[in-house]
């Protein structure tokens, strides 16, 4: 019998979970005197920020909006369009203030917080063409199943692993000898990953994308933030845990994020005052 992920696992990918006391009603007045610029294909984390001379990442520009935090200058990062390899975290500060934080895309949805890495060095496995493998250097083990949950619950499914080729998700299975076309397999022991691929799938050309990091973003202790337009995919969170999550802040306005193909839970809001989406 062939063993993989559960269906179930996948389905919840695409759900945005609110979580516990978190009530709505936010308002924020974004009056932000100061803009800072994002660009992942033209920017520099050592530029200035401007829109001539943007950021390479969404953490570098949130580093430079925690600085205006401390001097009461509140701060719009404005995002160009593409994909963001990266775990953004906004985090409580020394000598914090009240000013609005806005994080949001230039244009809607095309501003992707991914948790996965590209893989490239894809080599066919001399038994089988069919299949190829890669190093392997994570080791994420498998979770252990939440308190209260049944027992013999499938080891498969509370693995953090994901894999995509040309965008599209592979099914995990738990054995060498289980791979067929669509799934993938991770030999930690080995340190190696075997992907076989839809037929006619050109190894050497497709993106193939694993996850990797277990959040894409992370906000605690704020107010006054604004999220608008953004992705978040690929967490390789673990079982029973959202992707992204907004905990112990307040008045936190939430406005056309998706949350989408993360391992488990996408979007989760806990113990915040006025959170609204």
């Amino acid at each position: 019998m062939r063993i993989t992920k559960s269906s179930f696992t996948l389905a919840l990918t695409l759900l945005t979970l609110v979580g516990i006391r978190a009530n709505s009603q936010a308002t924020v007045n974004e009056n932000q005197t100061t803009s800072i610029y994002v660009d992942a294909q033209k920017g520099l984390d050592v530029a200035s920020g401007t829109n001539l001379s943007p950021l390479r990442s969404i953490q570098a520009a949130i580093n430079k909006a925690n600085v205006n935090n401390q001097k009461k200058i509140g701060t719009k990062i404005v995002i160009k369009s593409g994909i963001y390899r990266e775990q953004v975290y906004i985090g409580r500060i020394s000598a914090q203030t009240t000013v609005p934080l806005t994080v949001e895309a230039a244009t809607t949805g095309t501003v992707i917080i991914s948790g996965s890495d590209v893989l490239s060095n894809w080599t066919q496995v001399p038994a089988n063409h069919s299949i190829y493998e890669d190093n392997w250097n994570h080791n994420f083990g498998q979770s252990a199943p939440p308190t209260g949950w049944p027992a013999g619950f499938p080891g498969i499914a509370l693995r953090t692993e994901m894999v995509f080729v040309n965008s599209i998700p592979l099914t995990q299975v738990a054995a060498y000898a289980s791979l067929r076309a669509g799934t993938f397999f991770v030999n930690e022991s080995a340190n190696m990953i075997y992907v076989w691929p839809a037929a006619g799938t050109n190894m050497q050309t497709a993106l193939v994308e694993a996850a990797v990091r277990p959040e894409t973003l992370s906000i605690s202790g704020r107010s006054n933030v604004v999220l608008r337009g953004l992705v978040l995919q690929h967490a390789a969170n673990r079982v029973n845990t959202t992707g992204a999550n907004v905990s112990s802040s307040s008045n936190v306005l939430i406005d056309s994020v998706q949350a989408i193909w993360n391992n488990w839970g996408g979007l989760g809001v806990f113990y915040c005052n006025h959170v609204r989406s």
